[in-house]
């Protein structure tokens, strides 16, 4: 009798006591057809054959830019197969509550940016199939403590949960989401000195050898075709002069190489700081570009593009 009374004491204390709860909802307002322009793009990057659940997702995070020229805060729409990387910004107003109280964007949070992944192909599917203009992204974060009891022995654990739902008119669609923590990090804009290339000039360069790259995946410094900047060093080096742009692709068994005038675009390497003084043999800087990203390019030049600003940075 005494055993069964202590044993009931022992199940009526256990179980789940909540110690602290934190619920944040913030509300993103923005335009329906700029976010599903992007999509459209973003989902072309998104693996969806990735055996990586957070690979066939769109990441859209909410950055403060208090007094930049695009609003009170911009919504960043990112998606990557970990090979290419594909980042837009799209204008929009946000506004958060914590536990029903406004809180001020603006300040570093709230330093933490707020970041939700939604499939690729459900979100533009739903984004797509909405009318109106404007529409909301709402996302519910919630955070907490708990106290667990099993046989009589404690344990206190903490928890965080993230939901999300897109609203336009009467029309709301809640999908499953994934925490914006666990998507790759992207890589990095600061510090990188850009150079502008004519669209076509590169259309051409890479139209003159993209028969020749090799289809080996598995061979990935011939996947592709290496770009370069020929150049000489003049005033003893401590100037530099660029003289060609070079592209080069081959198969194992074949090569092709095309030249064209570099016409004050060289690639700038390491955030295009140069150091030249003293040199007397100057190499060429180059970098190997993929077949898939030059594949994205030659479609982005068919499309019209005037121009392509290019960038090169070691180490992302």
């Amino acid at each position: 009798m005494t055993t069964t009374t202590s044993e009931t004491a022992v199940a009526a204390a256990d179980g789940i006591v909540e110690v602290a709860k934190t619920e944040r909802t913030t509300s993103i307002r923005l335009s329906r057809k700029a976010l599903l322009v992007s999509l459209v793009e973003a989902k072309r990057f998104a693996d969806v054959k990735s055996s990586m659940p957070i690979l066939q997702t769109v990441m859209l995070r909410l950055r403060n830019v208090a007094g930049d020229v695009l609003g009170t805060s911009r919504l960043e729409v990112a998606a990557t197969d970990l090979n290419m990387t594909y980042i837009d910004v799209v204008v929009a107003e946000a506004t958060s509550k914590i536990e029903g109280v406004e809180v001020d964007l603006a300040k570093p949070l709230n330093a933490e940016p707020i970041a939700i992944c939604l499939d690729a192909k459900k979100l533009h599917d739903v984004v797509k199939a909405l009318g109106g203009d404007e529409m909301t992204v709402e996302i519910v974060e919630r955070r907490g403590v708990n106290d667990e009891t099993t046989k009589g022995k404690t344990k206190r654990t903490s928890y965080s949960t993230t939901t999300s739902a897109l609203l336009c008119g009467k029309s709301k669609f809640k999908l499953t989401t994934l925490s914006g923590k666990d998507f790759p990090k992207l890589p990095s804009m600061d510090g990188l000195v850009w150079q502008t290339m004519p669209a076509s000039t590169l259309a051409e360069l890479i139209e003159g050898v993209a028969f020749s790259m090799s289809q080996d995946t598995t061979r990935a410094h011939i996947n592709g075709i290496l770009l370069e900047s020929i150049w000489h060093g003049e005033d003893g080096g401590s100037k530099v002069v660029a003289d060609k742009i070079r592209v080069v692709s081959t198969d194992g068994h074949r090569l092709s190489k095309v030249d064209r005038p570099a016409a004050g675009f060289m690639l700038p390497f390491n955030g295009g700081v140069y150091d030249k003084t003293g040199v007397t043999s100057p190499k060429p800087v180059s970098i190997l570009i993929p077949r898939d990203a030059v594949v994205e390019l030659r479609r982005r030049c068919a499309k019209g593009v005037e121009a392509v600003d290019i960038a090169v940075k070691s180490g992302w």
